[in-house]
């Protein structure tokens, strides 16, 4: 699993953390600015239930892997600021693209070109933007796999998408 080539990865591996309470009560105590507010904040602005997700087995090292990726999704978006719509969800896959090796965000990306072709072809321009944006942001940060999210949910998120080495400047080599 090419997760396993960074340290972090490693790291994730021998100790599968888990994101662990993410009741959206919860998170909206906790301080102004962290990440676990800003997650509580999607949460609420998208209408999305974590509850009504169901809790993977992680038995073996590729089923952590895949529970974990499923149980961050929302999280890489607060960090890298995607939106849930399908351009933000397209930006999401090539940063997913950019940093895995799988084929599922090939496929998916796939998929959304097929659609802008036979759908939405006027959201062209906007859609490949947040996929160019989510392949340049995908290779300047720090890995996501297998960040411990359940250990940063108090921690300032600016602070946070410092650490991971967030460029906001990603948007201004779009303009350029």
């Amino acid at each position: 699993l090419d997760v396993k080539r960074h340290e972090q990865g490693r790291r994730a591996f021998e100790r599968r953390p888990r994101v662990g309470d993410v009741r959206v009560e919860r998170l909206m105590a906790l301080p102004e600015g962290s990440v676990g507010r800003a997650f509580g904040e999607f949460l609420i602005r998208y209408g999305l239930d974590p509850a009504a997700l169901p809790v993977r087995e992680a038995n073996d090292d590729a089923t952590w892997l895949n529970a974990h990726l499923y149980e961050t999704h929302d999280l890489w978006h607060v960090v890298t600021g995607f939106e849930t719509d399908v351009a933000g969800e397209l930006g999401l896959q090539a940063f997913y693209a950019a940093q895995l090796t799988g084929k599922l965000p090939v496929a998916l990306l796939t998929v959304g070109f097929l659609n802008t072709f036979l759908y939405a072809f006027g959201d062209r321009a906007r859609r490949f933007d947040a996929i160019v944006r989510g392949w340049t942001l995908g290779k300047a940060m720090k890995p996501l796999a297998g960040f411990d999210w359940a250990q940063a949910m108090e921690r300032p998120l600016a602070e946070v998408k410092e650490e991971l080495g967030y460029v906001p400047q990603a948007r201004a080599l779009l303009a350029a």
